[in-house]
């Protein structure tokens, strides 16, 4: 079974992500500075508004965005964010 042009553009894409990111975060000791470089990578390559990471508090029902990427013209959602502000698949 042969590979096709867009499964191996697929892998191309893929590596060079990978390639990038061990690239980019070789050096940084910061965890925050290493999410947010993931984020940032991540983000451009699928060609998303904003990603980033947070931590959740189940009790609270909260994440807590320290920091996060986005594109130009796009509002942070860094800070602590209420999961019942979106809806309340929280209970399902």
């Amino acid at each position: 079974m042969g590979v096709t042009s867009r499964e191996r553009s697929s892998e191309v894409q893929r590596f060079q992500l990978l390639a990038g990111l061990g690239d980019r975060i070789r050096e940084i000791d910061d965890p925050a500075e290493l999410a947010f470089a993931a984020a940032e990578l991540l983000g451009k390559h699928f060609g998303i508004s904003r990603a980033g990471y947070g931590t959740i508090d189940l009790e609270k029902e909260t994440i807590v965005i320290d920091r996060d990427w986005n594109a130009p013209g796009i509002r942070s959602l860094a800070g602590t964010l209420n999961f019942r502000d979106y809806g309340s698949y929280v209970d399902d």
